[in-house]
């Protein structure tokens, strides 16, 4: 940054290498976030509804500011942000002008390709996380197999004693 002389030299101005971001959306609009967490839990998942409050009040400002600046995410967080702020701009009542932007700033909706997912959980630095994650689902899906088999027993029993009394 470098110091130039203004108008006023008691107070000089800033230069910078970056432009003038553009007004944030608290500028710009008023968002009663009480209000929009209870429509984005009445609206989503409970689950989901947490990583849409969070994402869409973190980046908030991105509704009405620089959209490039999410090139620098990964393309699942880029995509969880960009998922947030569309529903902020529902419940704005603005998701066509951000819709237009998002066509503006050449963003797409991305998600992760199952084989990249796969990917990732591959080349992780701890392998010992993923067969640990493996064993959990195993055991998970060894106690549904479980009650899926209990349940075809007693529907098969079922069956039978109506057989009987016909």
């Amino acid at each position: 940054m470098q110091k130039v002389a203004g108008s006023n030299p008691a107070r000089p101005t800033t230069l910078s290498l970056f432009p003038k971001r553009e007004p944030i959306l608290r500028e710009k609009w008023f968002v009663d976030w009480v209000a929009f967490r209870r429509w984005v839990k009445r609206t989503y998942a409970k689950s989901y509804a947490a990583t849409v409050y969070c994402y869409a009040k973190k980046f908030s400002g991105l509704l009405y500011g620089n959209l490039a600046e999410l090139e620098c995410f990964s393309k699942s967080k880029r995509g969880a942000i960009l998922r947030a702020l569309s529903a902020l701009s529902r419940y704005l009542g603005v998701h066509e002008q951000f819709k237009q932007r998002m066509k503006d700033y050449g963003l797409k909706w991305e998600s992760q390709s199952s084989f990249e997912s796969f990917l990732r959980i591959i080349n992780a630095e701890n392998k010992g996380d993923v067969v640990e994650w493996v064993k959990r689902c195993l055991k998970g899906f060894r106690s549904y197999l479980r009650s899926l088999r209990q349940v075809c027993y007693a529907y098969r029993y079922q069956e039978r004693r109506s057989d009987r009394s016909v």
